[in-house]
């Protein structure tokens, strides 16, 4: 629903910037006035109205997912993990090394991933509330003072630059993660496809333990925070993910059917054989996300440029920013660059899983000995 809301707004946005379909409806005011707006909001038009629908829309459901990012799934549950590692001596006492070190090991990836996300969800939170402003500026509010007008405008916008930045950086590290996931899916793969006593624990780590189950490592942690569990029932979840944990690890090693074991490791080389190169094309599509929300940082951040410059042009190096362009093209391109990048990115959002699932290569059979 999001991305089908974000495909509206910006293709609302994009048929502003150029105009498009000027006799229509879309830009009559008279099919607006039963809404008896005060001067200067009777001169929103109901092409304004559909974007101003879409930019609310956007204030709640990014404010809110922010907000839950922020809360259940950064402080709550970084409380919740530093719970269970203070447990983590409990597992100790009940279970060999490998199963102590995959569980700290990935207790520990969950807690710098609780601290990333509470920092991401303020980002985008803040993403979020800068809509307000937004929808102001669709009903000409930011002419008036009523919400600060055009500098409040201008500050709502430049808060959006800032968090954009470091989320920037992060679609590049999902890129490169998922690049280094593809390229050790096949290479477990290789070791799989040589593998007749079953797994050799040596290569067990919480990624490719993860990765050799189909439906990945889900431990109870992992999915909504419970603070309000007590110790002992903490306790002994902690005690039955480990359980579960030597149950799962033996059926890879030990499994007293060689035949049944030996089929399964064939059949899961086959799958991560090809899941790699679904993870490939997913960092790939990372890699098209950032440059299109690159775009759209550096085209919004020219119309705050061209704010603070006023009837200047600027220096030689300003005027290189803009790529040469006036203050009044800058600004109009720059806005249009980041309508029409924005525009784009929730295409790709729904298009990329079926052309994945096309693209996807049908699962080799398993070489059996």
């Amino acid at each position: 629903m999001d991305s089908v809301v974000q495909l509206l707004r910006n293709a609302f946005c994009c048929v502003k910037d150029l105009h498009l379909f000027p006799s229509t409806v879309l830009y009559d005011v008279s099919y607006t006035a039963f809404l008896n707006l005060p001067t200067p909001l009777n001169k929103t038009t109901p092409l304004e109205i559909a974007i101003a629908i879409t930019q609310f829309y956007a204030f709640v459901s990014v404010s809110m997912s922010g907000y839950r990012l922020m809360t259940d799934g950064g402080t709550k549950k970084l409380r919740r993990i530093e719970k269970l590692l203070q447990n983590q001596s409990k597992v100790k006492k009940n279970a060999d090394d490998t199963v102590q070190d995959l569980v700290m090991e990935r207790l520990e990836k969950e807690k710098e991933s609780a601290r990333l996300d509470r920092f991401v969800g303020a980002l985008v939170m803040s993403i979020g509330l800068a809509f307000f402003w937004l929808v102001g500026n669709s009903f000409h509010v930011t002419e008036t003072d009523w919400i600060g007008g055009l500098p409040a405008l201008i500050l709502a916008l430049s808060v959006m630059e800032i968090a954009l930045l470091p989320l920037l950086y992060y679609m590049v590290m999902d890129a490169v993660g998922l690049l280094g996931k593809a390229a050790v899916m096949e290479y477990l793969a290789k070791i799989l496809r040589k593998c007749k006593n079953g797994v050799p624990s040596v290569i067990l780590t919480d990624e490719s333990f993860s990765i050799l189950l189909q439906k990945g490592w889900n431990p109870f942690w992992a999915g909504k925070s419970a603070v309000d569990d007590d110790e002992t029932a903490e306790e002994k979840k902690l005690l039955a993910e480990a359980s579960s944990i030597v149950s799962e690890l033996e059926s890879w090693t030990q499994d007293k059917d060689k035949g049944a074991m030996k089929a399964k490791i064939q059949e899961t080389a086959s799958r991560l054989e090809t899941d790699a190169v679904t993870v490939r094309l997913e960092a790939y599509r990372q890699i098209v996300y950032f440059i299109l929300n690159g775009i759209a940082f550096y085209g919004y951040m020219l119309g705050i440029l061209v704010y603070f410059l006023g009837e200047n042009e600027g220096t030689i190096s300003i005027r290189g920013v803009k790529l040469g362009m006036s203050n009044s093209e800058a600004e109009w391109s720059g806005n249009f660059a980041g309508d029409f990048a924005w525009t784009i990115e929730p295409i790709v959002i729904l298009f990329s899983p079926p052309l994945f699932t096309l693209l996807k290569p049908k699962t080799l059979k398993s070489k059996m000995d």
